[in-house]
């Protein structure tokens, strides 16, 4: 079998015995993944199975700066097929007023990914029921990679 090769040890015993298989360095590891001896890994900055595909892993910066007592809950869609961070029932929410938040996603290279957000009464983006609610926006969709996306501040108004 190229790129693949066995040796047979025998256990000194009549019948025993083991295989030992090892991959060959040049035998191609998934999209965004090396092999590094021997044993393929996603490239930094991704995550999935580095024999087929790896994901990237985009990172969003969001900071609630409305002093209203409120923690700000948002959400993350992908546009391009059904799917929602960190789930349809579930909602990332800020650590307080004023406070820098990093929340990674794995996405899929190039899709779009928009960002919803509520405090109370007040919405941003595409807000928590996303872009199922006929709601739109101008700057809150971004295309996916393996970067820091910084939201900014997020006002009272």
């Amino acid at each position: 079998m190229a790129g693949l090769w066995a040796a047979t040890f025998a256990a000194g015993v009549a019948g025993g015995g083991c295989v030992l298989y090892a991959v060959d360095d040049n035998e191609p590891c998934g999209v965004q993944a090396v092999r590094i001896n021997g044993v393929c890994e996603c490239l930094s900055g991704y995550e999935g199975d580095p024999e087929t595909v790896c994901d990237p892993i985009m990172t969003f910066l969001i900071t609630d700066a409305c002093d209203d007592g409120l923690d700000l809950e948002w959400r993350a869609f992908a546009l391009d097929r059904d799917w929602i961070w960190p789930g349809a029932s579930e909602v990332f929410v800020t650590p307080g007023f004023d406070v820098d938040a990093h929340q990674k996603i794995a996405c899929i290279r190039d899709e779009t990914v928009c960002i919803g957000a509520a405090a109370g009464e007040v919405e941003w983006g595409l807000g928590l029921d996303g872009p199922q609610a006929a709601q739109s926006c101008g700057d809150c969709c971004y295309t996916c990679g393996p970067w820091e996306v910084d939201l900014g501040l997020y006002t009272c108004g």
